[in-house]
């Protein structure tokens, strides 16, 4: 039989003498995991001989005592039938594939001072046994991470302690879910497993787990069944019932149905420093230290979309040590992620940027840019699922000044000397060259009162 289903226990019983007796008491221990549906009947029609009934009070639902009034003669054709229902429980804990048994007693009936009613002079021969077993069906299938993205459940890809859910309604009608709730968790391999179900239909409901995103579901075989549409589009991509579900599951008796997946994709990083680059080769080294985003902020945005289409624009501010760091980032599309540098620290000039650690990941022609400069210099960055993509450092350099002044040098010996402290006010001083990115300078400034001149000129944009 199925868990669930309603079986028929006949017990026909009889009184082999010595004596008659007015009252019958019937013992049932049904089957373990097994439960009385409904009442216990004996139909007139199936009385044998002699035999009549004229009451009978069963108590009882997992081992069912009857006391049965009536006549009851010696002799075998004496009979009185007794039917009921009983049936293994869901949830069923009782044996499975293998016999379990159902134990009849009857015995005389007891008077008002608990006294037996009858004589029964072979006691041992007052009960009998029959045996059923109980088949299993089952749904179970696997959460992972498809960090791959190539759509199959593969090593290391498994996600434990995740929360799978059952409802639904068996073949005799019996809701299943509807309370207490069925759930189950993955275990450590990442697979789950509602066992010992009757069958029926059923809807299998995942609980979205912590630091993964919404992927894909998957139908596998044995119950049919409809996956929730696809993810993309971000409609079909989040943390509801309807987007992690797996729906019309129509489960066989005694089938064990498999691989009703639910796919995950894993939260991806993204960091990097806004660093002094001491050396000016773009390639962040040990004691080149940030620049300090809380004296001197500098923005940081993230933009682009996502694996399920949505638009992502994230922005922060470097903290203490220069750093900034995206966290749990959804994996992006093919399409990919660009990191902007929305404002130059003050007092720096720009310079070259970096697309990961190392020599080889220096931006080309990436100094000197204007403000708003990108990682990568053009084009996207793809995050995949559980990437950890580090040294995506914005390089900078720190200002130079070039001072001096204009006197009078009594001794003409080209040494300013410290006794020579009188200076020439306003002569034009011009400062020309080229910089480290190839910008032409051409600046005029005029001596102070006492003769100085600095270069760069306060106020001068140039």
């Amino acid at each position: 039989v199925n868990v669930n289903q309603p079986t028929e226990f006949t017990v026909v019983i009889r009184n082999n003498g010595p004596s008659p007796t007015n009252q019958a008491r019937i013992v049932d221990v049904l089957p373990p995991g097994f439960q009385l549906v409904g009442s216990v009947t004996a139909p007139a029609g199936e009385w044998g001989g002699s035999a009549t009934v004229t009451g009978l009070n069963c108590t009882g639902t997992t081992t069912v005592t009857c006391a049965l009034d009536g006549s009851l003669l010696p002799g075998p054709t004496n009979t009185i039938t007794l039917h009921y229902i009983a049936r293994p429980v869901y949830p069923y804990t009782g044996a499975i594939g293998s016999n379990v048994t159902n134990t009849a007693t009857i015995s005389p009936g007891l008077d008002g001072s608990g006294n037996p009613v009858s004589r029964d002079t072979v006691p041992g021969n007052n009960s009998q046994s029959a045996v059923v077993q109980v088949q299993r069906a089952s749904l179970a299938g696997n959460v992972y991470a498809d960090n791959n993205r190539d759509d199959t459940f593969g090593a290391g890809e498994a996600i434990g302690s995740v929360t799978l859910t059952l409802t639904g309604t068996d073949i005799y009608g019996n809701a299943i879910g509807a309370g207490p709730a069925v759930t189950v968790q993955t275990n450590g391999a990442g697979t789950y497993l509602f066992d010992n179900l009757p069958p029926g239909d059923y809807v299998i409901t995942e609980t979205q787990p912590g630091a993964f995103v919404d992927s894909a579901e998957f139908v596998g075989t044995g119950a049919g069944g409809t996956a929730s549409p696809n993810c993309p589009p971000a409609a079909n991509c989040g943390n509801t019932a309807t987007q992690n579900r797996i729906s019309g599951l129509t489960l066989p008796a005694n089938t064990q149905a498999t691989n009703y997946n639910f796919q995950e994709y894993a939260l991806a990083q993204m960091s990097g420093f806004v660093y002094v680059d001491a050396n000016d080769n773009g390639n962040r080294e040990g004691g080149e230290t940030g620049i300090n985003g809380t004296s001197n902020p500098v923005q940081i945005r993230l933009s682009g979309t996502d694996y399920a289409g949505n638009a992502i624009s994230l922005t922060q501010n470097t903290n203490a040590s220069g750093a900034y760091a995206f966290n749990n980032l959804p994996p992006s599309d093919a399409t990919g992620y660009v990191v902007t540098q929305v404002n130059e620290p003050t007092g720096f000039a720009d310079g070259a940027d970096q697309n990961g650690a190392g020599v080889g990941n220096v931006i080309a022609n990436s100094r000197g840019r204007p403000v708003g400069e990108t990682i990568p210099g053009t084009g996207a960055i793809v995050v995949n699922p559980a990437a950890n993509l580090t040294e995506r450092n914005f390089g900078e350099l720190a200002g130079a000044q070039l001072s001096g002044r204009v006197y009078i040098d009594p001794n003409a010996n080209a040494v300013r000397e410290g006794t020579e402290n009188a200076g020439v006010a306003g002569v034009a001083i011009t400062l020309t060259g080229t910089t480290d990115t190839a910008q032409a300078v051409n600046c005029t400034t005029t001596t102070s009162a006492t003769g100085t001149y600095a270069f760069p000129v306060t106020g001068d944009p140039n």
